[in-house]
């Protein structure tokens, strides 16, 4: 991130949650509701399972109490693995974007649990149980998270090359074991990539409704590197003339074998190089208004436009590029 600065540009640190403001709030949530959950917790009751029949219930509000079970843990010792889960979770939100990001959070959510009540009303896996918590939003999460990060190896442990995706997952491993995997598995897949279908056709919250800037900057570090001002406009200039130098070496090479009425007679590799310039004239079709255009700007030669058309296969400003060089030589 680039901040304006009087003779110099700012370059803010991306190490914490910086243009990621929703994974912020859910990485506070998460802490404070596990807190909450370990306090609440009623005495005999299981701590790290549920079973799913236990999401059928006879009254409305049995039944949100149980989903809701499946929100938040009852123990403090998944504080650091789910914090950790979001954190990684951060480069999928820069990756697509606050709103999307916060809108695909929002069809997994509704997606796995409704995968899971639906598991609930079968016999084979009614009597299953499943880890109590958001272990099945985080698997979905973390799909996402392999399909949107690239793996970037940074070094290797026993031949195993290491990534931000590692991390992740055995965080994942501290949540799900082998006797609930499947019903894990099962919503988590299917509410991943399903979700990842209707974000992009079906907002759940608009665009325009959320305005989180504030939030993004909230306990995030204000100093950053300082960049030069000078510095970048010389690399600036540095290119330009880079481009500059390529056009007119282009430019001169085509003036000394475009104008070739025998193509035959040229190297082959020359050939190869420069694709017969007497044949693409007779395959590209140069546009009347490029030609107007050009000369409009005030080159009167109308075959030296078209030509200088044909050699840049008609981009507008490397012609002219060729047509100001051709006339200073």
């Amino acid at each position: 991130m680039f901040t304006p600065v009087r003779g110099a540009y700012v370059v803010q640190s991306t190490n914490f949650f910086r243009n990621a403001p929703f994974s912020k709030f859910l990485f506070i949530a998460c802490i404070v509701a596990t807190i909450i959950g370990t306090l609440m917790h009623e005495e005999g009751e299981n701590r790290y399972y549920l079973r799913l029949s236990d999401l059928q219930a006879n009254s409305l509000s049995s039944a949100l109490s149980n989903v809701s079970k499946l929100f938040y843990f009852a123990d403090l010792q998944f504080v650091i693995p789910s914090a950790c889960l979001i954190y990684s979770c951060r480069l999928v939100e820069r990756q697509l974007g606050t709103s999307k990001f916060m809108n695909l959070f929002i069809w997994q959510s509704l997606i796995s649990t409704g995968v899971l009540w639906a598991m609930s009303t079968t016999a084979y896996f009614g009597s299953s149980i499943i880890p109590r918590g958001p272990a099945g939003l985080f698997v979905a999460m973390y799909i996402v998270f392999l399909k949107e990060v690239p793996f970037l190896s940074y070094g290797s442990v026993f031949g195993i090359p290491l990534t931000v995706h590692n991390l992740p997952l055995l965080m994942i491993s501290q949540f799900i074991s082998f006797d609930v995997m499947i019903p894990v598995l099962a919503s988590a897949s299917i509410a991943s990539f399903v979700s990842m279908k209707l974000v992009d056709y079906c907002g759940m919250i608009p665009k325009n409704k959320l305005s989180m800037e504030w939030f993004s900057n909230l306990l995030e570090s204000s100093n950053g590197s300082v960049l030069p001002l000078a510095a970048t406009i010389e690399r600036q200039r540095i290119e330009a003339m880079d481009e500059l130098e390529r056009q007119m070496m282009r430019s001169q090479m085509n003036q000394i074998y475009g104008g070739n009425a025998n193509p035959n007679d040229q190297p082959s590799y020359i050939n190869r190089l420069f694709n017969q310039l007497n044949g693409r004239e007779n395959r590209i079709e140069v546009p009347e208004e490029s030609i107007q255009r050009l000369m409009d700007m005030g080159f009167r030669d109308r075959e030296a436009v078209r030509m200088a058309l044909i050699q840049s296969d008609n981009n507008s400003h490397e012609a002219a590029n060729i047509l100001l060089t051709n006339g200073r030589a």
